[in-house]
């Protein structure tokens, strides 16, 4: 999701999609824009699989979340040109109390209701030109709700960042979470199911994510040409001290169903081994060593004396 953002088509009673601009902190009197953070992909590719996810467990099959890649924009320019009606949820990052917003134009509050109570897609010529009922804000704010809840899930290896919902507002005067020439990264995600959907942006002052600016600017691997020492380093440790679970197979007989049948607690089973008879090692159906039995104590154990070859 690298490379030069691609601007979404701007749909009827959806959230503006901004156009793409040219630097992150611009100097006074130039065009916002984004600076390329790599780990901010990686986020976008966790946050599309986890709504797909979230909205499966909603509604079913029949589900696809696109997102656009992240666009600079000044905030007095995106409130312009927003919809009406809308609905704007106000945000904090838990932490450092840096403010966020998340937008949700009339298509997705509409479908929330249709998907949430029942009924056929109303046609956006036939949508209703009027604020938001109470019930309308209600279950479109469970959607704005499980957004953030993935959003969070998807920064999590990355950074320790909680999202919470503090106010709902319906006019855009009272949306200015920083000064109208501010900076703000739009982010715009499309939700469609079953023929029902629409569009959610998620602005952030560039601001307020300032303190997750180092680990949004890491490079992922893949990403720098020849190799990557810091990322072969951290491989080599995760492999060391992750856990791997072994088999060990002293016999394998060929028993009939009759004879299973039979079988009563205190059964035994005779195996053609003897105590100097080599024991297969196995992780999964994959043999990996060679061994011989033992006792430590009073356990009976097995003794690795080679790997098993090709």
């Amino acid at each position: 999701m690298s490379g030069n953002p691609v601007p979404a088509t701007e749909q009827s009673g959806s959230p503006v999609a901004p156009t793409p601009l040219t630097s992150f902190a611009p100097a006074k009197g130039a065009a916002a824009g984004v600076e390329r953070l790599p780990m901010l992909d990686i986020v976008i590719e966790r946050l599309s699989k986890a709504l797909q996810q979230s909205l499966r467990r909603l509604a079913g099959d029949g589900v696809t979340v696109s997102i656009d890649s992240p666009t600079g924009l000044r905030l007095g320019d995106y409130l312009q040109k927003l919809p009406s009606p809308a609905m704007l949820c106000i945000t904090r990052f838990d932490g450092w109390n840096a403010p966020g917003l998340v937008v949700a134009g009339p298509d997705l509050v509409f479908s929330a209701v249709e998907l949430m109570l029942g009924g056929k897609p109303i046609p956006v010529e036939s949508r209703p030109d009027r604020p938001f009922s109470a019930v309308e804000r209600t279950l479109a704010e469970r959607m704005v709700r499980m957004v953030l809840a993935d959003l969070t899930t998807a920064f999590q290896p990355i950074a320790d960042v909680k999202l919470r919902m503090e106010r709902i507002e319906s006019s855009a005067k009272f949306a200015a979470v920083v000064r109208e020439t501010s900076t703000v990264l739009v982010i715009g995600v499309r939700m469609q199911i079953d023929g029902r959907g629409g569009r959610v942006d998620l602005v952030f002052p560039t601001a307020s994510i300032e303190p997750l600016r180092e680990q949004l600017r890491q490079s992922y691997p893949g990403d720098k040409l020849g190799r990557d020492s810091l990322w072969e380093t951290h491989l080599t440790h995760e492999l060391l001290v992750s856990q791997v679970r072994l088999s060990a197979v002293l016999d394998e007989p060929s028993i009939g169903l009759g004879q299973i049948m039979r079988w009563t607690v205190g059964s035994t089973v005779a195996l053609d081994v003897t105590p100097n008879s080599p024991v297969k090692v196995l992780c999964g159906k994959s043999p990996v060593f060679v061994g011989s039995m033992g006792r430590h104590d009073d356990k009976v154990v097995v003794r690795i004396d080679g790997r098993v070859e090709g």
